[in-house]
């Protein structure tokens, strides 16, 4: 397990909340061999426009990125 602590954290693609999460979960638990990632912003749970996770609230990697929009 994992813990990532950024100053923002938002897409500059304009993507999806669902599909940022995705991207960076992917990326960080694989490049890292976690079982989950704990994101965090300025040390508080990720808030996005249409997510907003909790103290239990973890990334892992989602087979099934492709789907995700």
């Amino acid at each position: 397990m994992g813990t990532l602590d950024l100053n923002q954290a938002e897409s500059a693609q304009g993507y999806s909340d669902e599909m940022f999460l995705t991207e960076l979960g992917n990326t960080f638990t694989e490049n890292f061999e976690l079982s989950k990632l704990k994101l965090k912003v300025n040390g508080a749970n990720f808030e996005g426009d249409t997510i907003k996770q909790g103290d239990d609230d973890y990334l892992s990697y989602n087979t099934n990125y492709e789907s995700v929009e």
